[in-house]
């Protein structure tokens, strides 16, 4: 944990000259330069107080096996933050919001402190914290690919989003933003009990059986609450997009209808990649990430100009699919899971494809 935090430490250091050298820019888009500088030093401090909360005592909540703490944390401060930013932002406005984000992340951070000073295996590691020159190389080298690997992806959906809007209009990509943000909310659902259930003992012990049986369990669990999400948000898209956006958004619905088979695909394909990252095999969780991000890439940069946003969530499908594909067939290979599995998964698939069809049938003739 004392490398973990040197390496943090610098990591702030660099993004906090960066982002002193970029405060023009910054003061740009606001169009106040001393507002801008006030809340550029209020945001640096948000990044300072959560960096080592999630970085360290996040991970340390996980490497003693104290995934309750972690939801405690992660409730408490919900709820503070929420209460806090909701009651600055409306008695002082936006540099009251801004003020409000670094008390914020101290409260996650006081949190953390206060339920692992009670436990004694936390207080151990914390206690023998120092610096070892060993770790640095793989630490690095864990954070450079994730770093890759999610640069990339972003890159890509990012490049791909400007496209719809150069392509099909702002009010396209409006309405694309939200089956990509109800998926997003969905996904650390999902993950979440993944993380808690597996992620210590496959550290652990790495890929052996007992691990395996374990991850079996956990994907199962994490199909079928997906399932449910999924086919659940596809047939009432009609009506949480009122609810939840506004009716101004009802083109929307047939996008989040049409979404959601690809995104089941994609968030059982991110379990199967998780499990490959826990248990050391940070090359083939590579590789599948790479396989996601460039098939999306080629497939919807040839589809939105003639479809617009229908052809974004196309290539989502295309690439998902194609994630889903490449991570099934090493995992079976490598005997991670079964064929019993695999037609599970399958058959997950074509229902929940099955289910947007007859859904969008319906839409059509609402």
């Amino acid at each position: 944990i004392g490398t973990a935090a040197v390496l943090v430490s610098i990591n702030l250091t660099m993004f906090c000259a960066l982002s002193l050298l970029l405060r023009a820019k910054f003061s740009a888009i606001l169009g106040d330069e001393t507002e801008a500088n006030v809340a550029l030093w209020f945001v640096l401090g948000a990044v300072l107080f959560t960096s080592f909360s999630v970085t360290l005592f996040e991970g340390l909540a996980f490497v003693i096996n104290r995934f309750d703490l972690y939801v405690r944390v992660g409730i408490a401060s919900s709820v503070l933050d929420t209460v806090i930013v909701a009651a600055a932002a409306w008695q002082y406005g936006f540099l009251g919001a801004a003020a409000a984000l670094p008390l914020s992340a101290l409260g996650m951070l006081v949190f953390y402190l206060t339920f692992l000073s009670r436990d004694k295996s936390a207080f151990t590691i914390i206690s023998a914290t120092r610096f070892r020159r060993s770790a640095v190389a793989p630490m690095l080298g864990y954070a450079l690919s994730m770093l890759a690997t999610v640069a990339l992806v972003q890159a890509a959906t990012t490049t791909l989003r400007g496209y719809v809007v150069a392509t099909a209009g702002a009010s396209s990509n409006g309405a694309l933003q939200v089956p990509t943000a109800l998926s997003a909310y969905l996904l650390p659902f999902i993950m979440t009990g993944f993380w808690g259930h597996l992620h210590a003992l496959a550290a652990e012990h790495g890929d052996v059986q007992e691990v395996r049986r374990e991850f079996w369990k956990s994907l199962k669990v994490g199909a079928a609450l997906s399932f449910v999400g999924t086919a659940g948000i596809a047939a009432a898209a009609p009506f949480i997009v009122p609810i939840v956006y506004s009716r101004d958004f009802s083109m929307a619905n047939g996008l989040v209808t049409g979404y959601m088979p690809a995104e089941f695909a994609f968030q059982v394909a991110t379990i199967m990649s998780s499990y490959f990252l826990v248990v050391g095999q940070r090359g083939v969780y590579v590789l599948v990430q790479l396989v996601y991000a460039a098939v999306m890439l080629i497939a919807a940069g040839f589809l939105i100009p003639e479809f617009g946003a229908p052809g974004y969530v196309a290539g989502h499908g295309l690439a998902s699919l194609s994630f889903l594909a490449v991570a099934m067939s090493i995992a079976w290979r490598a005997g991670q899971i079964d064929g019993r599995i695999v037609a599970v998964v399958l058959a997950g698939v074509v229902a929940i494809a099955a289910l947007s069809g007859i859904f969008l049938f319906e839409q059509m003739f609402d």
